[in-house]
This record gives C-alpha cells, structure tokens and sequence, in this order.
C-alpha cells in the first residue's frame, strides 16, 4: 500500500490521503494497477482485493492514531463491481468494527462510470455508506456520461476532476473555461472539488485562483509507502517535494 497526499489548497494542510495499491513481482518487477486490477476484475478475485485494501487503509488509520495522534481522511477507490456485490455493505462494516476505524475518517472513491451504470442498486448502497459517516468521492469525473440529475441524486462529498482536463489548460482559453465550468458546477451541487494529476506550480495557482479546493498529484508527491508519507502528515503545511 502506498499513500498520496490531497493537499487543501488555500491553506496548503493536508487532509487526507489516497491509499494506492502497488504490486512488486518477483519477476515482472512493478505491475501497474491498470494491468493487474482489470484481471482481478475478469477473474472474480477483486472482492479479496478490495477487502484487503479497506483493511489494510483502515489498520494504517488507527496506527497513524494511536501512535502519532494523526487523523488523515483515507480515500480508498472501489471497484464497480464490489459495489454491486450483495454483502459490500455488511463487509465494509465488519471491517470498521475489526479495524476500530472511525467511518467519519474514511472515504471510498467510486467511478462517475460505475455511479451510473449500476445506478438505482449503487445509489442504494452509498446512501447506506453515507449513513455510517463514510464520505464518498467521485473520481474521474468527467471521463464518463454524467446525468446532471442524477449527479445531484448522488449522496457524495467530493468531486474530482480527472487529470485529463490540466493537459494545456494553461494559456488555451477554452480549455480553461471547460475546467472552471467543473469546478463551478461542483460547487453549485455543495460539493467539494479536488483536480487529480497537478504537476507544476502554474497549474497551483490557476486552480486556487478559480476556487477549487484540493490537489493532488506529484507536484507535491508521488504515492508513497507509510513509513515515507508519516512526515509529511506531521507537517502543518506541505511543501514542493522534488
């Protein structure tokens, strides 16, 4: 498991993570997410994937807190196919109760394709999450088909722009108008906004000059293992980290 800082951008804290599953073969060496995950999906696997994810970004929690007194919001992505499995709920809650997570510190981050493409058994199930105090993100948007309406239905917290969307955004005028639009629409739904994937420091200062409200991306970090990412979480302010 690694660890992404999302980092507030007007005040520069950070206050949370993204828990980010790495794969180290013995002899394919690092195997990236988007190779192994698809397959897990395929093969049924990805329920034991994602219990063990939850698990072990919750574990991780209550260590931060018990021993350094560190309370970051841990995100955790969630495969939509383990959001229509029967016992997600009753899983996730056993979980918390196993771990002696506090829910108001975790935070699952769903697809904007798989928030519709299951959407009455999803919005179901996320309400349910909702309730125990979880908060729910939705991530990549803006690489699927979104329903307005049904965007305002959704019972989220955070709404994250895919990294797509900073490619040129500096200097083209119309691709700066298409991600102040997001912002603004997120905004106007109460939702927090989060662009993923920022790199340089022009991009910092455009995103906080249009009001959005989270970074995350290597301009600040990489995702990195616990014991690397633990003095960053010590920080007050996080800084440009090379």
């Amino acid at each position: 498991m690694h660890y992404q800082p999302k980092v507030k951008l007007q005040s520069g804290s950070i206050d949370g993570v993204e828990a980010l599953l790495r794969w180290q073969h013995p002899v394919f060496g690092s195997v990236s997410p988007v190779e192994f995950i698809p397959i897990a999906e395929e093969k049924g696997f990805i329920h034991k994937f994602g219990d063990w994810v939850v698990k072990e970004a919750c574990l991780q929690w209550v260590h931060w807190n018990v021993k350094h007194k560190i309370r970051p919001v841990v995100a955790v992505n969630i495969s939509p196919i383990q959001l229509t499995k029967d016992d997600f709920y009753s899983s996730l809650v056993k979980i918390l109760e196993e771990t002696n997570m506090d829910p108001q510190y975790l935070e699952l981050e769903i697809t904007e394709s798989s928030s519709f493409r299951f959407e009455e058994k999803t919005n179901k199930v996320l309400n349910q999450i909702r309730n125990l105090g979880i908060q729910i993100s939705l991530d990549d948007f803006g690489t699927g088909y979104s329903s307005f309406s049904v965007l305002k239905q959704l019972p989220i917290n955070t709404l994250k722009i895919d990294r797509s969307f900073l490619q040129n955004v500096l200097g083209d005028v119309e691709q700066e108008a298409i991600v102040r639009s997001i912002i603004q629409l997120g905004h106007n739904l109460k939702f927090q906004v989060l662009m993923e994937g920022v790199e340089q420091y022009e991009e910092v200062e455009w995103l906080k000059k249009e009001n959005c409200n989270y970074v995350q991306g290597f301009f600040y970090s990489k995702p990195l293992p616990p014991t690397e990412v633990l003095p960053l979480l010590k920080q007050s302010r996080i800084e440009f980290v090379q």
